[in-house]
């Protein structure tokens, strides 16, 4: 009997699901009662439902046995105390690295040649100051939002390959008060075991410093896009949207620059580039373009975040971390229905995060207690 597209795709879902579940298996440990992946599950069901650990398990245990909230916040404490942000958030990145490892891209060892962009992301936050076991302090102040407070962490995310336009993120990691732009981006590029040929690096503004471009033009010798602190003190050349400029940055570190005009924007943007390559304005803009779909994993990932209110900071990143594990596995997904020519509209978010929760339901229904 032919399966039709729509037990195709469900299909698809559930065996890149347990496929990629795998990859993360030592994000937590059995327990007596209860191996780790059914502890994994119940976060990954409390997370595709957008509800607390404690209300997943709940609804789990109507279908069959399920570990208790408690018992998975307790197995993390256990586990992760004295383990290092450093360490959880490599861990992180080389399980999202091994879920994109199978894009058929990746099947050989030839160099890929991607477009990357790195990004942090503030995440509002409404308790105590919060340390690591450092003694760095990770609750920031931030004037705008609801709250004054933010837990701040950084993504790294492919954003081309080929002619793939989806998002991919392959490194994740969390920041703390007093860390320099520099160290981010050393820590997410170090994170890479993937066989990549960096085109491009995409940054945000605020890694416009003279410390993060030289080091990637100089010692990294990895193309850049950045934008730019537009002045109306300085001189600029009259001509907007035309070829690059000669820009000196804190007066010393000469580069060219691009000023691009908007019908809706007041004031130019001014991008900068790296002089290891210097294309037409309108090519660098279409290229910077691509930065803001690593803002879409972020709000994709928003709308599987795990709700909570512990204190326990290492639980917190691994709860977000599962959103962005959940969010790549969505993308891939997209992207093995575009493969197939199977319809986009079967593999929608609100669709996936729909079929994984009823899949765990299912997988719960028989779930046998290890009782050694």
């Amino acid at each position: 009997m032919k399966l039709s597209h729509q037990d195709i795709s469900r299909l698809q879902i559930q065996k890149f699901f347990n496929r990629a579940t795998d990859f993360c298996q030592d994000w937590v440990n059995s327990t007596k009662y209860y191996n780790s992946d059914a502890l994994f599950e119940v976060l990954c069901y409390s997370s595709v439902k957008h509800c607390s650990v404690e209300q997943g398990s709940r609804d789990l245990k109507e279908r069959g046995i399920a570990p208790s909230g408690e018992t998975v916040r307790n197995q993390f404490k256990d586990q992760y105390f004295e383990v290092d942000q450093i360490d959880i958030s490599a861990k992180v990145a080389g399980s999202f690295q091994q879920l994109v490892r199978q894009l058929p891209h990746f099947r050989g060892n030839r160099k890929q040649e991607v477009v990357l962009a790195i990004d942090l992301h503030d995440e509002e936050y409404y308790g105590k100051d919060l340390y690591d076991q450092s003694g760095n302090r990770l609750v920031f102040k931030t004037p705008q939002g609801k709250s004054s407070k933010s837990l701040r962490f950084g993504t790294l995310s492919i954003v081309q390959l080929d002619n793939i336009d989806y998002p991919l993120t392959i490194g994740y990691m969390t920041c703390h008060v007093g860390q320099s732009r520099l160290e981010v981006v050393k820590q997410l590029l170090d994170q890479i075991d993937l066989p990549l040929k960096i085109n491009r690096l995409l940054l945000d503004g605020g890694f416009a410093s003279m410390s993060v471009l030289k080091y990637l033009e100089l010692e990294l010798q990895i193309p850049w896009i950045t934008r730019g602190k537009y002045s109306k003190k300085k001189n600029y050349p009259d001509e907007i949207n035309d070829q690059w400029f000669p820009y000196r940055l804190n007066g010393e570190f000469e580069i060219p620059a691009y000023l691009l005009k908007y019908e809706k924007v007041e004031q130019p943007v001014l991008l900068l580039c790296s002089r290891r390559w210097t294309p037409t304005t309108e090519k660098t803009h279409q290229i910077y373009r691509k930065r803001f779909r690593i803002e879409n994993t972020y709000r994709h990932a928003r709308k599987m975040k795990i709700i909570t209110t512990t204190r326990d900071i290492q639980l917190r990143w691994i709860l977000w971390a599962i959103a962005h594990f959940l969010e790549l596995l969505w993308q891939i997904l997209r992207l093995v229905h575009q493969f197939q020519n199977l319809d986009e509209n079967l593999i929608r978010q609100h669709r996936f995060m729909e079929l994984i929760a009823d899949f765990l339901k299912d997988q719960f229904l028989n779930f046998e207690i290890i009782l050694s």
